[in-house]
């Protein structure tokens, strides 16, 4: 019976780290579904709001991004067209990044984001603007404009 003892808390102490692993994985992976909007933006340092909106970078319609699958989404064409180049990519969000890639691999945006309750923050890689604030459509909100 001695010798039972250290296979069994070593047979827990596997136990425990497996589902610590499991939840960690689970906790660092995103999904999206559906239609987002979105409810705030953040501009960069040496940008006003007047420059912004003189050229149409706050014009982005009513659903600029439809996540339409677990690994398709749909932006669209006014925000395509501004920040990220093309309408439909394959996308990943995994850990703090936001990865999106067109269908021919001629346009790819490995971005960071972070998550505050029902927002998802995407910094961008723009001149003018650095973080879009998106939240699901279900979940109507005001739009914000942060500093």
């Amino acid at each position: 019976m001695k010798r039972a003892i250290p296979y069994i808390s070593l047979a827990f102490f596997v136990l425990v780290g497996a589902l610590m692993v499991i939840n960690f994985t689970q906790s660092r992976t995103t999904t999206l579904s559906g239609p987002y909007l979105i409810a705030g933006m953040s501009r960069a340092d040496d940008a006003t709001w007047a420059d912004m909106e003189s050229q149409g970078l706050m014009e982005y319609g009513e659903t600029p991004f439809n996540f339409v699958d677990e690994e398709t989404v749909i932006i669209n064409d006014r925000l395509a067209e501004i920040y990220f180049g093309d309408t439909l990519f394959n996308y990943e969000v995994k850990r703090n990044r936001f990865k999106l890639k067109n269908n021919d691999n001629s346009v790819e945006h490995d971005l960071e984001f972070d998550r505050d309750g029902g927002l998802f923050n995407v910094n961008l890689d723009h001149p003018l603007l650095k973080r879009i604030q998106l939240i699901s459509a279900s979940v109507p909100q005001q739009g914000q404009m942060t500093e």
